[in-house]
């Protein structure tokens, strides 16, 4: 009798998992299929990107780190078998700074803040990852080295806080501490780019963006984020690449 009551007891516990398992196995094929159907906002064919970790004793200063990926992207750029080439702060996806902004118009000292994602992209940023640019222009190697204060935001950006206005020419400013020295203060909104998911890719709603010239102020650390369009597969250029770095410098892995 305690035997059957035991081999009751397993099997209970064991239809038990088993539902608990079905259960979770179909919540990740459920959120599989939304994130296959998801529009990121790039086009994704040929794009190959690639992470390099500078050495903070080699390169020390944002100086160094910001010529050194000048020298990579210049490179990069003269190899024919390569369409298009830039450098960026962090990958589509992979997130960015979330910093509070204080937003041309929205003046109520009683509302919160507005927290936006900001990433540093290169002035050939959004012709590499084939991103639209809706109003305005894009970035020129002028912006990169004038200290203009000229910056990029997403639709998304754009849809909450001038819904039914203009937002070129309009100002925003860091009203906190902003990573690495980038000096944020009183930027004009030269441009609106498409929505691309820069985190959070399983919300339904994508984050508001601001996009800052790479080059045009302090680096953002010693992690410089490549990324290349190939005119065909991938398989050739990623040598070209590595070869380019090593040129460079032999101690950097890619």
């Amino acid at each position: 009798m305690r035997a059957h009551r035991w081999t009751s007891g397993l099997l209970v516990v064991q239809v038990a998992l088993t539902l608990v398992l079905l259960a979770g196995a179909g919540f990740m094929m459920r959120s599989f299929f939304v994130l296959y159907r998801l529009d990121l906002g790039f086009a994704t064919p040929r794009l190959l990107t690639m992470q390099i970790n500078l050495n903070d004793r080699k390169y020390p200063t944002a100086v160094e780190r910001n010529a050194f990926a000048r020298r990579l992207q210049e490179r990069l750029a003269g190899i024919g078998a390569l369409d298009a080439v830039t450098t960026a702060s962090n990958f589509p996806l992979t997130g960015g700074w979330g910093l509070e902004l204080s937003i041309d118009g929205h003046t109520d000292p009683n509302a919160r803040r507005p927290i936006v994602t900001l990433v540093s992209v290169g002035a050939s940023y959004f012709d590499t990852l084939g991103i639209r640019l809706l109003r305005g222009r894009g970035f020129t190697a002028s912006d990169e080295t004038s200290g203009r204060g000229g910056v990029i935001v997403n639709q998304r950006f754009a849809d909450m806080y001038f819904k039914g206005e203009d937002p070129l020419g309009r100002q925003i400013s860091v009203t906190e501490q902003a990573p690495n020295g980038i000096d944020l203060r009183s930027q004009t909104i030269i441009g609106v780019s498409t929505i691309v998911r820069q985190r959070d890719v399983q919300n339904i709603e994508p984050d508001p963006v601001v996009y800052v010239p790479y080059f045009s102020g302090a680096n953002q650390g010693r992690n410089v984020a490549v990324i290349v369009r190939t005119p065909g597969g991938m398989t050739a250029a990623v040598p070209l690449i590595r070869q380019a770095v090593l040129e460079l410098d032999a101690d950097i892995p890619v």
